[in-house]
């Protein structure tokens, strides 16, 4: 069970990581030489590759849905920035605002704050100030995106306090589970 979390997790990592690289080649300013960023994401990716099959065998046979499910998960989130930047009135360059969203997303993996607040506008400053971005638009968006995502875990807190609006009481009992294991 913690494998499978600790996958998940490692999944979406590698998503953010090959948009970033996609955004990396529209951004000139970087200075970065687009070979090197392909390169190092190949690389990247063919050891990742490596270490799941030696550490996680069992996810091994899964490897490309999860992670084709993983871009569609961090794709969205993108999207979710795009559709905040449109929100705003914003006809800039969107590239070196979707690039320190997916960056301060990464920060926000580190566990200093709850949910990476505080962290993602820390990143955001930093970044405004080396793409010479508006810094209140940019911590605009990331309290927005808090915000948006924050409401909408909020909206399942129903679920908590009624399991039985999911439909449980259909779900098998431990014992039933345990019952069909031993017959087979």
């Amino acid at each position: 069970m913690l494998g499978a979390l600790f996958f998940d997790r490692l999944s979406g990592l590698w998503a953010l990581c090959l948009i970033i690289a996609a955004l990396i080649i529209f951004m000139p300013q970087l200075g970065i030489p687009n070979y090197l960023t392909i390169l190092g994401f190949i690389l990247g990716t063919t050891l990742y590759y490596f270490l799941v099959g030696k550490f996680f065998n069992d996810f091994k046979a899964n490897f490309i849905k999860t992670h084709l499910k993983a871009i569609g998960v961090q794709s969205m989130q993108v999207i979710a920035a795009i559709m905040i930047l449109y929100a705003l009135g914003f006809d800039g360059k969107f590239s070196p605002y979707l690039f320190l969203f997916l960056a301060s997303s990464l920060v926000a993996i580190i566990p200093f704050s709850v949910g990476g607040l505080g962290m993602r506008e820390l990143v955001y400053m930093w970044g405004a100030n080396f793409f010479y971005l508006d810094s209140h638009l940019a911590v605009l968006i990331s309290l927005l995106f808090y915000i948006i995502s924050a409401f909408m875990a909020f909206t399942g807190s129903y679920y908590i306090f009624h399991p039985s609006a999911l439909g449980t009481e259909k779900l098998p009992s431990v014992k039933e589970i345990e019952e069909s294991q031993t017959e087979d």
